[in-house]
């Protein structure tokens, strides 16, 4: 969020979740090449000062969503610390006059506060606004002018979810200078990422097989993969509260992880205007085991089995915790 009382940046860091580079599993050659083109040309080192290191002015990360481009902007936020400014979505587009008053005086502060970088999220989304044309230009100007000699230290990263959308004219050569990408995580980066995240944990949460926790979410990303170890807490949270005996984490990973398999079709689906309502089977292919004690009747009449009632409270549950 644009903070104009703020001089040394619009961004409280301490508000932004602690991700350091380090947690950011798959990511190695990101982070090195930002380390090597971004954050040492920043630093104030006397022993570069013959070399006149200065940053790569434009940095363009992009990727599919999920793909962990938000999390690398929180670690270089929390790195650069009060040399980090932020535009989002947080910033309004109307009225006209207060939009472009906002950017340049995030822009001055950087000048002001170099080295620094200005990070714009999800930069593909801005200039489809409704003052992309003007916000373009504006915008050619702002990086045409990071040149001089005041504004050498000051870089400006972008995010985009397609290159496709961005302005042609400010992705040559000379404005963007480093393209990043960002891509699903591999086997092997999708089992750092659950360890991480259950490593400190209960024990219990550790007594997995890795080899088939890779299997159970092929094909997913970084978010997906928080969502996974978030659901996985939130079930094993819920049988505890109910005074229920907890099941294997193995368990909590497999309906956690099909869980999230599931959101991701009717993602696809609703993408491609291809969702309809129809019954959900979910229940039914958790369980085949027959009806044990009363319950209330399903859609249809069916008689639901406790299983599949728990399979569906789980499911429900599981589901309100999707936005860790």
């Amino acid at each position: 969020m644009i903070d104009e009382n703020i001089l040394h940046s619009n961004l409280n860091t301490d508000e932004v979740d602690k991700i350091d580079f380090d947690d950011l599993k798959g990511f190695e050659d990101i982070v090195d090449k930002l380390t090597t083109f971004l954050i040492n040309p920043l630093k104030q080192d006397p022993r570069f000062d013959a070399l006149k290191l200065k940053p790569k002015r434009g940095v363009l990360l992009y990727g599919p969503p999920g793909t962990g481009k938000t999390s690398v902007g929180r670690a270089l936020a929390r790195r650069m610390k009060g040399k980090f400014f932020m535009i989002d979505g947080t910033v309004p587009t109307e009225p006209a006059r207060d939009f472009y008053g906002l950017i340049n005086r995030a822009f001055a502060a950087a000048k002001a506060a170099a080295p620094c970088v200005i990070f714009i999220d999800d930069a593909d989304v801005l200039f489809q606004s409704d003052r992309s044309t003007s916000f373009n230009r504006y915008m050619l100007t702002m990086l045409d002018g990071l040149e001089s000699a005041t504004a050498g230290k000051v870089a400006v990263m972008m995010t985009a979810m397609d290159p496709n959308q961005m302005p042609p004219a400010l992705l040559r050569s000379g404005r963007v200078e480093l393209w990043l990408e960002t891509t699903a995580p591999t086997e092997a980066a999708r089992a750092e990422i659950v360890a991480a995240h259950v490593a400190n944990l209960p024990e219990m949460f550790r007594a997995y097989d890795p080899k088939q926790i890779t299997k159970l979410t092929e094909g997913f990303n970084a978010a997906d993969m928080r969502r996974v170890v978030a659901d996985v807490k939130a079930l094993y949270a819920a049988d505890i509260l109910d005074d229920r005996k907890p099941s294997p984490v193995a368990v909590y990973f497999e309906i956690a992880a099909r869980n999230v398999h599931r959101n991701k079709d009717l993602l696809g689906l609703a993408a491609t205007g291809g969702f309809t309502f129809v019954h959900d089977t979910m229940a039914e292919a958790l369980t085949n085991q027959p009806t044990t004690s009363p319950a209330a009747p399903a859609a249809g009449g069916r008689v639901r089995s406790e299983a599949e009632r728990k399979a569906s409270r789980i499911r429900d549950e599981s589901n309100q915790c999707a936005g860790e």
